[in-house]
């Protein structure tokens, strides 16, 4: 799922992904305000950085059987 996060709380929002099963990837879209930033995950899953599209996607990662929290950097 993804929160978009608010205003009134700059750089908020997330999105988080859940596996019951193998490794796996989501484009979802957070938004096209985000457009260019870079995202990180902060459960110490990926180390990887995801850059937001123009149209405000991005491809976020989850191991299997875990979860991965991915926000922007």
């Amino acid at each position: 799922f993804v929160r978009m996060g608010s205003e009134e709380h700059p750089d908020s929002g997330l999105a988080m992904l859940i596996s019951n099963g193998e490794d796996g990837s989501k484009v979802m879209n957070v938004g096209e305000n985000r457009k260019g930033e870079v995202w990180n995950e902060i459960t110490g899953s990926y180390s990887d950085e995801i850059t937001v599209d123009d149209k405000g996607n991005a491809k976020f990662l989850v191991h299997g059987g875990k979860h991965a929290v991915w926000v922007k950097k």
